[in-house]
């Protein structure tokens, strides 16, 4: 993460399936994640419309 932050990158993690993984992922300083504690994977049509926040 300090590599991707250094080179002004925004850092995403992936497979997230757990709380306890964001949390320890959130206190290294990821920006941002995906996986399965977000959403199961999903068809493109469904993503489009899916409400992020």
């Amino acid at each position: 993460m300090d590599l991707g932050h250094t080179l002004g990158m925004t850092v995403v993690a992936e497979w997230i399936e757990t709380e306890n993984q964001r949390k320890i992922l959130q206190e290294l300083g990821c920006d941002i994640g995906q996986g399965y504690l977000v959403a199961a994977a999903m068809p493109e049509s469904e993503a489009r419309s899916w409400n992020w926040r």
